[in-house]
């Protein structure tokens, strides 16, 4: 159904309601103080009898009763049907010659009528009745009894409007039986609203639920119904007028009335036609849409089960594949120190790296990458970039960096982040063949830091616009590309709590915009500048905790080398049991995911027993799994495998001398 139609419908079944009701009240009054114009239009035409304004104010106050719809109300509204309807009744016997009930002089007499004032036309007399029986119908719960009630209510108003139209056309017969008394014209244009109102009493109902049905077909019967009940009623009163007035005579008559017919169902043919091509036209639009708001939404889903599946794969083999890079860079960070630089040693480390940072590419792009959010100054780590990204696209390339002020701080990974500006500014970059220019703007949009990546260069079409999100595609060739950039930068945004929209034309350039939500509360935190190298060493007492014997004998044989005392344990429960016999622990070094204990309940244990004792925390594993152990990397010391000997030292003593 069509809400708004439906409302209308409902209000202006409130409204015949009430006019009704006011018709029947306004002629009671007028016979009450014997008002002429109270009781009738016009001198010239008939007055409402006083039966007939009774039933009047009752139809209106039963359809304000059945319009409110409460049960408590249905006897009431019952009740004055019934009423209607026997009065109505009562006065089509009366008729009968011989048959006289008493009715019509109850409340006032009038010798000046044919018939007693309270006498209704027969005409009027069979309209309330049906009306009376439409509105008990009505009052049911049933589709028969809306239907019932519906068909009811067009009788009456099929009487009532050619009762109607024999006045305004002043042909007699059309609102008199015989010589029986006449149809006064208010009381015919208070018959056809009230039956008009009960159509609209309950429009989703019987056959008016087609009218107020969405699409073609109601549509139609909105346009049609109205103007197949108005056009030829003002056409005739047109002709007639003519006729009186003597402007043509009775064959003119005829050909005009049939000219003017047929000019004005052609032109609303043609206007209700035009609007079913419009909603056609609209439906069909709306079905390619849902099609396509559909294929989208398939293709989105196909991708985030991509996605899935590469996080499910890439978070699997995380912490093993990462325990082995910490062995081979730590192993070579120490032959390197040991003995004379050996380049294959160099290159040994170089790819290890390079390892590393493909499987956090992997983690990036699946959204399980373990970030260590800090609050941050947009601003400032564009600043410290500069110098970096101006090395990496060249001389060729004019990097222009407008900064709207003032920016505000955001809660993020900042090394992360870095890696977002820097694959797009290199993404930018690769699409500019020869000398170009990009443009960086950062600005504060609302609630959110926006940063905008725009360039000079070849731009995209739709089709490569689509894809560009997806893992390893890419259009630079398999020696300049991996297709991971844009993925592990749309996934370290997307985790970050932002958001990446980028447009594009061929030939004109290509704009990236990153929004990330801005951080109220907390000031940006100052980095600490690197120790240096001689602060990597420490005599401090270590309890590490590792499953995974490889990375932990590496790990010891790194820290003892810089003057650590390191206390060695395969599980939770060594761990505990060296921590009984050593209180004297200056930091705990354990992994996060371990058997039976995990690394957040191990470190609560260990401070029990050695209070003083910092802790940190490494983990291999993706970040999903690192959180179901408790672990917020952001408000705890965490360090991520693969670990580089240096980096890992540095972190110590920054803990330890905290």
């Amino acid at each position: 159904m069509d809400e708004r139609v439906v409302r209308t419908l409902e209000r202006a079944a409130w409204f015949g309601a009430i006019f009704v009701a006011a018709v029947g009240v306004i002629a009671l009054i007028g016979w009450a103080l014997d008002v002429d114009a109270m009781r009738a239009i016009h001198p010239a035409v008939g007055a409402i009898k006083v039966n007939a304004a009774i039933s009047f104010v009752f139809v209106g106050l039963a359809l304000v009763l059945v319009l409110r719809t409460q049960r408590q109300h249905v006897r009431a509204s019952r009740a004055l049907s019934s009423v209607v309807s026997v009065v109505g009744a009562l006065t089509l016997l009366e008729y009968v010659p011989g048959a006289d009930f008493g009715i019509d002089d109850v409340l006032f007499s009038d010798e000046a009528t044919l018939f007693s004032p309270g006498r209704m036309s027969p005409i009027s007399a069979a309209a309330f009745v049906a009306i009376g029986l439409a509105l008990i119908c009505l009052d049911t719960r049933g589709r028969a009894g809306h239907v019932a009630a519906q068909v009811l209510a067009l009788g009456a108003g099929f009487v009532s409007l050619l009762a109607l139209l024999g006045n305004v056309y002043g042909v007699r017969a059309l609102y008199t039986i015989g010589g029986y008394e006449e149809v006064a014209l208010n009381p015919a244009v208070a018959l056809t609203v009230c039956s008009s109102s009960i159509l609209c009493a309950r429009p989703t109902r019987g056959v008016m639920a087609v009218v107020a049905s969405e699409g073609p077909g109601g549509a139609l019967a909105r346009r049609l119904l109205p103007a197949a009940i108005l056009v030829p009623a003002a056409i005739g009163a047109l002709v007639i007028l003519g006729e009186q007035t003597g402007l043509f005579d009775v064959e003119h008559e005829t050909a005009l009335f049939a000219a003017t017919s047929i000019l004005c169902f052609t032109a609303l043919t043609w206007w209700t036609a035009s609007a079913i091509v419009r909603i056609d036209v609209a439906r069909r639009s709306a079905e390619r849409a849902a099609v396509d708001t559909k294929r989208k939404a398939d293709e989105q889903l196909v991708r985030s089960q991509r996605l899935e599946s590469v996080g499910r794969l890439a978070g699997g083999i995380a912490h093993d594949f990462n325990n082995l890079l910490t062995v081979i860079i730590t192993y070579g960070h120490l032959l390197q120190r040991r003995t004379e630089p050996d380049a294959k040693v160099a290159e040994i480390v170089r790819a290890a790296q390079r390892a590393g940072e493909l499987t956090r590419q992997l983690l990036a792009l699946s959204r399980r990458q373990v970030l260590q959010p800090t609050v941050v100054d947009l601003e400032e780590l564009l600043d410290a970039m500069t110098d970096m990204l101006r090395r990496a696209i060249g001389e060729d390339i004019e990097l222009e960096i407008t900064k709207r002020a003032p920016i505000a701080p955001i809660y993020v990974d900042a090394g992360q982040i870095e890696q977002v500006i820097l694959n797009l500014v290199v993404n930018a970059r690769d699409a500019i063949p020869g000398s170009g220019r990009i443009a960086i703007t950062l600005q504060t949009v609302g609630e959110h830091v926006r940063l905008t990546v725009r360039d000079s260069g070849v731009g995209m079409d739709p089709a490569t616009l689509a894809q560009i999100f997806e893992p390893y595609f890419t259009t630079k060739g398999e020696a300049k590309g991996t297709g991971l950039g844009l993925p592990t930068a749309l996934g370290i945004v997307e985790q970050s709590g932002g958001s990446i929209r980028v447009t594009s034309e061929p030939g004109d350039g290509t704009t990236f915009e990153v929004e990330l939500p801005a951080h109220a509360g907390a000031e940006v935190a100052t980095p600490a500048p690197p120790p240096p190298a001689r602060g990597l060493t420490g005599t401090e007492t270590v309890l590490l905790v590792e499953d995974d014997e490889q990375v932990r004998v590496i790990v010891a044989t790194a820290l003892r080398e810089h003057g650590y005392v390191v206390l060695e344990a395969a599980t939770s429960g060594d761990a505990l049991l060296i921590a009984e016999q050593h209180p004297k622990i200056d930091l705990l070094l354990s992994d996060v995911v371990m058997p039976r204990m995990g690394g957040r309940q191990l470190a609560e244990r260990i401070q029990q027993l050695a209070p003083a004792a910092r802790v940190l925390f490494m983990s291999g594993h993706a970040d999903d799994a690192i959180l179901r152990h408790g672990i917020q990397t952001s408000a705890v010391a965490f360090i991520e495998k693969p670990i580089e000997p240096d980096t890992l030292l540095a972190k110590l003593r920054e803990i330890l001398d905290g």
